[in-house]
């Protein structure tokens, strides 16, 4: 409606990274770009830490709508869908590179099945380096 102020949203999101980290930080600067895209409607509320609990836990409180999203590890992305377990595998691969080049291949069939989940994947990040892979889902 003309004149009418659109809502203010205050997304939660959670983490396991910890405050200040590095993770946390890319969160913050994320957080800010959509403040700044919604004129300040849209403000994201990020408890890292774990302060919301383990991935069990998150994911729980999404379902009951109390968190709208989440950094998730492994472990969590297997409570979605059991196909993320390959990257628990001890010495499954042989190098880093392989990990990504396989997390690239597979980026597509593993956001259809989280998107059947009712999830949608933003990307990955792996501790032992600081490379980053991205896949994206497309919207229905």
């Amino acid at each position: 409606m003309p004149g009418r102020a659109r809502p203010r949203r205050s997304p939660g999101l959670a983490t396991l990274a910890p405050d200040g980290s590095p993770w946390h930080r890319i969160l913050e600067d994320m957080g800010h770009e959509w403040q700044q895209a919604t004129n300040g409607r849209v403000r994201l509320v990020i408890y890292p830490g774990g302060v919301a609990g383990d991935d069990r836990a998150t994911l729980r409180k999404i379902r009951h709508g109390q968190l709208q999203g989440a950094t998730l590890t492994v472990t969590g992305l297997s409570e979605l869908d059991d196909a993320f377990n390959v990257f628990q595998i001890p010495l499954f691969f042989a190098s880093i590179e392989e990990f990504f080049f396989v997390l690239h291949r597979l980026g597509p069939l593993l956001s259809q099945r989280l998107e059947a989940t009712g999830a949608t994947a933003g990307g990955c990040t792996s501790s032992r380096k600081s490379r980053r892979a991205r896949f994206r889902i497309s919207s229905a």
